[in-house]
């Protein structure tokens, strides 16, 4: 207890969700977990715990061949954990070792929530809840009307239940192992019922839960509505447009080819929603042309909003850098948005960021390539970690330990954060007393 009370927000963050990933792995490991009665070993157990907590969706086994009833509820509880962990097990750990926040710690749980204000973090904590178990039910409720005639009562509501939280959360994982192993969602690809009901509870769990609470205080008033929001709604909307319509056009002659019109747009749709950060897929990724799997490496990328179920970059902060892009092509001196000026140290953030992001993607595909997986592959399943989101073409399983593990890493990353864990590792900031004069660069 006194050396959790020792540690900053942040590390508290990440002992917090390491600790919960591990409680996973031990009960995935176990016999009763398993359909086959016997242990799963340690580093398939944990790239699963870990896969389910950070909310990705990647596995080395199909998840109903390979785990019961028992060990499905132990990946939904990860999952809904993992969904809510951002927001919720910090504080709640917090709370529960009578811990309290000094300044400094506060600005870092800030970042690491995706919040600009913690005076009133028990009641954004219990409006979050709410809003979450709402948004599942009513999708669950949705979801029904398809898997119980299909399924029967008992096994129908579960999978209602296990899809809306999966979705919800942008975990990815799937019950397809009841009927067509590794197939995903491509069963359901013709029922508008079940891929839009998807496809919009992934889209509710990637705008964050700092836009579904401006939602809730000002009754979907967009002109109240903070920055922060309005950026992400913008955001996202034009994102989701572009996406779709680029599918449409790319995917049409390859992985939909054989499909109506109507089947086509529906699915169209479904793989611009998916990559942020889903993992859920209607159409088989191993077939798509490499446009389709550039465009989707894009996507997961990019990603979902701060303070979400999703991981990636973050639209927002995309968003940002395309601003300072603009700025410095037009040669002006500040970087304006949506009628407000970005802060100075925003941008370095956001550039430090993608700096990281990008070094920490290069060094796990690099180690993937290693061991003879292609390019192309690397880089998709290495962008479909760090981003969280669990798309796959299908190498998962064939991976060595250390290929898995490195996957193992970068879903955890994915999930915290890449500068939270930077930040976390440093003691304090020290302040410059002193500035350098100022170096005089050719760039370019």
């Amino acid at each position: 207890m006194k050396f959790l009370k020792r540690l900053n927000g942040l590390q508290l963050l990440i002992v917090s969700f390491a600790f919960v990933i591990l409680v996973g792995t031990v009960l995935l490991c176990l016999p009763f977990s398993s359909n086959s009665g016997q242990f799963t070993p340690f580093m398939d157990a944990l790239f699963t715990a870990t896969s389910a907590t950070c909310v990705t969706g990647l596995v080395v086994y199909d998840t109903a061949s390979q785990f019961n009833f028992f060990g499905q509820l132990v990946i939904l509880l990860l999952i809904q954990i993992g969904g809510l962990g951002i927001i919720t097990i910090v504080l709640g750990a917090m709370s529960a070792i009578g811990k309290k926040l000094n300044l400094k710690e506060r600005s870092y749980i800030v970042d690491a929530l995706g919040s600009f204000k913690l005076k009133d973090s028990k009641t954004f904590i219990k409006r979050v809840l709410l809003i979450t178990f709402s948004i599942e039910l009513i999708g669950a409720l949705l979801l029904a009307i398809r898997f119980i005639p299909s399924f029967g009562f008992r096994q129908g509501s579960w999978f209602s239940l296990f899809y809306a939280v999966s979705a919800f959360c942008n975990a990815g994982f799937d019950l397809s192992g009841y009927y067509n192993p590794g197939t995903s969602l491509i069963r359901f690809r013709s029922d508008p019922l079940i891929v839009l009901t998807i496809s919009f509870l992934i889209i509710i769990g990637g705008i964050g839960f700092i836009v579904l609470n401006d939602c809730v205080e000002h009754r979907f008033k967009l002109k109240k509505f903070s920055f922060h929001s309005k950026l992400v709604i913008y955001s996202t909307g034009f994102l989701l447009i572009i996406s779709f319509l680029a599918f449409f056009f790319i995917e049409s002659s390859h992985s939909l080819q054989f499909m109506k019109l109507k089947e086509i747009v529906l699915n169209s749709w479904f793989a611009a929603v998916t990559p942020r950060t889903a993992g859920f897929n209607t159409a088989n990724i191993q077939t798509m042309s490499q446009a389709g799997l550039l465009l989707t490496i894009l996507l997961m990328f990019i990603g979902a909003a701060p303070g979400s179920t999703g991981g990636g970059f973050k639209i927002n902060s995309s968003a940002i850098m395309l601003a300072g892009l603009k700025a410095y092509l037009s040669k002006k001196q500040s970087v304006n948005l949506l009628g407000y000026r970005i802060e100075q140290a925003d941008l370095l953030k956001v550039f430090a960021t993608i700096a990281m992001f990008l070094s920490v993607l290069a060094l796990c595909s690099l180690l993937l390539t290693i061991h003879g997986v292609s390019i192309t592959d690397a880089i998709f399943e290495c962008t479909s970690a760090l981003s969280t989101v669990g798309l796959s073409t299908g190498i998962t399983s064939s991976l060595t330990w250390d290929s898995k593990l490195a996957l193992i890493l970068l879903m955890f990353i994915g999930r915290v954060g890449s500068l939270s864990i930077f930040l976390a590792a440093t003691k304090s900031y020290s302040s410059e007393k002193i500035k350098n004069p100022p170096a005089k660069i050719l760039i370019g």
